[in-house]
């Protein structure tokens, strides 16, 4: 074997990987990758890399771009997705090449963060760990009565009302996330062919006057919506019923948001099963990255005049941490023994992304730990939070 590592960029070259695609997954998988190389209004960001044995297309990467809106702060962070590899070439390490050629990318992108919804534990290896949760609220229809509502109107959306639905996002969309551009929401709405990426937008009319939106896939499960009444949310679960004829109904979408209460209330049941895994590159520049949001958390906070000076060790290497009138300096400094702030990778993506609180990390990972002198301040700095990922591409 001649195997050659690369970034695909020909015509050729991309449709060969293409056909791996298709040969190792279908032709769904296919309609995907063109969607997202043809037709994403954000293809430019992405990358192809690929293993090439002679002139075949034997293995292949994307780095798809998927930034993190962290309180209002853009996060640069991609995706590790379309992983296939040719079932004659498996088992020889090839995908670990490419693994590693993607991870380069990320270095010379200066991306902070990356994240996959890949095979379990197979990618602890390189650094990735569970964190944000995936799944989402059920509700069995044929055990609701759902109730029409005339004053309430369901219609779908137009181009023309795509700044409404960004501006509902923005508006609703708190926390933690992936971020959506309003390009992606035209790109998901009326451009993409496949069925995974696809989504169809309705926006909702109360007494004539638009009051929100809501996105749903190609089944009819919601995949976004906005926080509206109760008396609308009963008027788009009539909707789905009647509309896409389904018998149990999906919501994959924050539970931070109102829709989630108004299932709870119907007798829904909680899917969750499963985690993004992320991989956090460099903790310095991350921690630098949201300081704005750890500033104005301390500000609004009992340490607000205190004065802190403490190491955060990473066990690669510290990070002197000062705290003065509701200012953070971070500096960085070689690794050595301390035991004020400790965290593993598998801790700080739990932390750093609100799933998990420190006294929680420490039962079930005592390397990460925090002295008692700086425990609340850990707490303020790093609250439980609801961190959702947005299909943002």
């Amino acid at each position: 074997m001649n195997i050659k590592y690369m970034e695909v960029v020909t015509p050729e070259e991309i449709n060969k990987t293409l056909d791996l695609c298709e040969k190792v997954f279908g032709g769904e998988e296919r309609k995907m990758f063109e969607d997202l190389f043809f037709k994403s209004l954000n293809k430019e960001n992405n990358i192809i890399l690929a293993a090439k044995d002679g002139e075949d297309i034997i293995s292949t990467i994307t780095l798809i771009d998927f930034p993190i809106n962290y309180f209002g702060i853009d996060i640069k962070a991609a995706e590790l997705g379309i992983v296939a590899t040719d079932e004659k070439y498996r088992g020889k390490g090839i995908n670990n090449k490419v693994t590693e050629l993607y991870h380069k990318k990320l270095e010379e992108g200066n991306y902070l963060i990356s994240v996959i919804e890949g095979i379990p534990y197979f990618y602890r290896k390189y650094g990735y760990n569970y964190s944000v949760k995936m799944g989402g609220e059920l509700l069995n229809l044929n055990e609701v009565e759902t109730v029409d509502n005339e004053n309430i109107k369901i219609v779908l959306a137009e181009k023309n009302d795509l700044a409404f639905i960004f501006d509902c996002f923005k508006r609703d969309c708190k926390g933690v996330c992936s971020h959506k551009k309003k390009e992606i929401f035209e790109t998901q709405s009326f451009v993409y062919n496949n069925n995974d990426l696809r989504r169809i937008p309705y926006i909702v009319y109360e007494n004539d006057e638009k009051t929100g939106y809501f996105l749903v896939s190609t089944n009819g499960d919601i995949q976004d919506i906005s926080n509206m009444s109760f008396n609308v949310y009963e008027k788009i679960l009539h909707f789905i019923k009647t509309e896409y004829k389904k018998e149990k109904f999906h919501a994959d979408i924050p539970y931070s948001n109102k829709f989630i209460c108004f299932l709870k209330s119907k007798n829904s049941k909680n899917v969750q099963g499963y985690g993004w895994q992320i991989r956090i590159l460099d903790d310095y520049n991350f921690l630098k990255s949201i300081k704005p949001v750890l500033e104005k958390r301390i500000a609004e906070s009992v340490y607000k005049n205190e004065v802190f000076d403490f190491y955060y060790n990473n066990f690669k290497y510290l990070i002197k941490v000062k705290i003065e009138n509701s200012k953070i300096d971070f500096v960085k400094e070689k690794f050595s023994p301390t035991w004020d702030f400790n965290l593993t990778p598998q801790g700080a993506v739990k932390l750093f992304f609100g799933t998990h609180n420190m006294t929680e990390i420490n039962s079930f990972l005592p390397d990460c730990m925090a002295d008692k002198k700086i425990s609340g301040l850990i707490d303020v700095l790093f609250p439980k939070i609801d961190s959702f990922f947005y299909q943002n591409y």
